[in-house]
């Protein structure tokens, strides 16, 4: 049994033979990650803490204080806060939330 003769092919033929599936993988990745990375990336803490207490009445009652600070510098309307109380192991104990 003789095998048949199999010309080499050169590296010029690897590099200019691109499957139509790789290019249809490339077209549908690319733009999938783009928006990916603009979607995780993206600024929406621009609110900042800036002043926090808590206050104990008489009766064990607790009340949170708190300030925020705007750090985008315009003008914000339906803005929605939410504030986690975390104890020692980083585990939500309480939250606040709050609309203006």
């Amino acid at each position: 049994m003789t095998t048949p003769d199999v010309p080499a092919r050169s590296w010029l033929d690897w590099t200019l033979h691109i499957k139509v599936w790789k290019l249809l993988v490339v077209l549908i990745l690319v733009p999938l990650f783009t928006f990916w990375m603009m979607v995780v990336h993206q600024e929406d803490e621009i609110l900042a803490l800036s002043r926090s207490k808590v206050v104990t009445t008489a009766p064990d009652i607790r009340t949170w204080h708190g300030a925020f600070f705007n750090k985008a510098g315009m003008e914000m309307r339906d803005v929605a806060t939410t504030v986690h109380f975390l104890d020692s192991n980083d585990q939500v104990v309480g939250e606040v939330k709050a609309e203006a």
